[in-house]
């Protein structure tokens, strides 16, 4: 029998997200932690679930050498095989003069230096704030350092590098929004896109990686305000990654389970 490390290793994509089906009315937001596999980015298989991850949602998954970083709202853990984790202080992203602070992923900038994305709010005001994160000592410093992107009531950043540019993609209530930069420390500008589709209450959690010549890109599309509950169910468009302002409809991608928001890498 192959142990869960073993089958993860077996997908060309892996998944790292949660399932929402013990989510209730009264406990909207209970979620299991769990990991699924493709080999083609669109049809999904259940790998397990993670128990030792409590009730972490938003999931993001980062690969360093043979350690997988774990992090979400709102807490952080390593491990190698998915069955010990080892937990990674983020107490300084816990901050009373902050709220709301969800969706947090870690990302390597162009120099090779790693850092935490997420947003949060100040004053009622939403922000996108970064963190940097030490590989070695797994010490957090330099917490809530503003980025030059107005929000607009977008939320769930994520960031990659394309041809040697920063993407961000923000989540919204009516559709997604791309922003590039050439540096983090940059005035982000807005990508002309047309990621946008049908109804939807929200969406969440924009995530991309690139296969071939072609950028999958996820969201996690709600049809009612019944967080984790129902209505909910993960989608996904591609575009040719010479150019991300043109983007495919929208699919459903295939799975047993209910993929909701989480994160993708590239085994």
């Amino acid at each position: 029998m192959m142990s869960i490390l073993e089958r993860f290793n077996s997908f060309d994509y892996l998944y790292f997200g949660f399932d929402p089906s013990k989510a209730t009315p009264k406990d909207i937001y209970n979620a299991i932690p769990c990991l699924c596999g493709s080999n083609d980015g669109v049809t999904w298989e259940f790998i397990t679930y993670l128990n030792g991850l409590g009730n972490l949602r938003d999931g993001n998954i980062t690969k360093i050498n043979d350690v997988y970083y774990l992090i979400g709202t709102l807490d952080f853990y390593k491990t190698r095989n998915f069955i010990d984790f080892e937990k990674v202080n983020i107490d300084l992203l816990r901050n009373d003069d902050y709220t709301d602070i969800w969706a947090p992923e870690l990302f390597k900038d162009l120099n090779g230096q790693y850092h935490i994305v997420y947003c949060a709010k100040k004053n009622e005001t939403l922000g996108i704030y970064m963190a940097d994160f030490d590989l070695i000592s797994d010490v957090i410093s330099n917490p809530f350092t503003k980025l030059l992107i107005n929000p607009n009531g977008h939320i769930d950043p994520t960031i990659n590098i394309v041809n040697d540019t920063y993407y961000m993609q923000l989540a919204s209530s009516q559709r997604l929004q791309i922003f590039s930069a050439k540096s983090l420390t940059d005035t982000w500008t807005r990508v002309s896109a047309n990621p946008g589709v049908g109804v939807a209450a929200w969406y969440e959690a924009p995530e991309w990686f690139v296969k071939d010549d072609q950028v999958i890109m996820f969201q996690d599309r709600t049809l009612n305000y019944i967080p984790g509950v129902g209505g909910g169910f993960m989608v996904y468009q591609t575009a040719n990654i010479s150019d991300l302002t043109n983007w495919s409809e929208e699919k459903m991608v295939l799975c047993s389970m209910n993929m909701r928001h989480g994160s993708f890498i590239v085994n």
